[in-house]
């Protein structure tokens, strides 16, 4: 989860204080060696107040997505 959250904090207001929930990690298909993440996250607005849990997908290859109107499926694809 360490690299999770410091990976997250590129990506975020404050990846280091996001919650995560129902965290799996597998392997990559396409890129062996390589630890794929999904599960939920809720992070923090720029406010300081946490918006809600939202799907999310983290490679360690250095590509994070967290659902919205655009990538949902994207998500669902890669975290079955």
């Amino acid at each position: 989860m360490a690299t999770l959250a410091k990976q997250a904090d590129l990506y975020l207001k404050d990846g280091l204080g996001a919650r995560y929930r129902s965290v799996k990690v597998g392997d990559k298909e396409d890129a062996p060696g390589t630890k794929q993440y999904c599960g939920l996250i809720n992070a923090k607005n720029s406010y300081g107040g946490y918006t809600g849990f939202r799907k999310f997908y983290f490679a360690e290859i250095g590509f994070m997505a967290i659902e919205d109107e655009y990538n949902g499926s994207f998500i669902d694809k890669h975290c079955r």
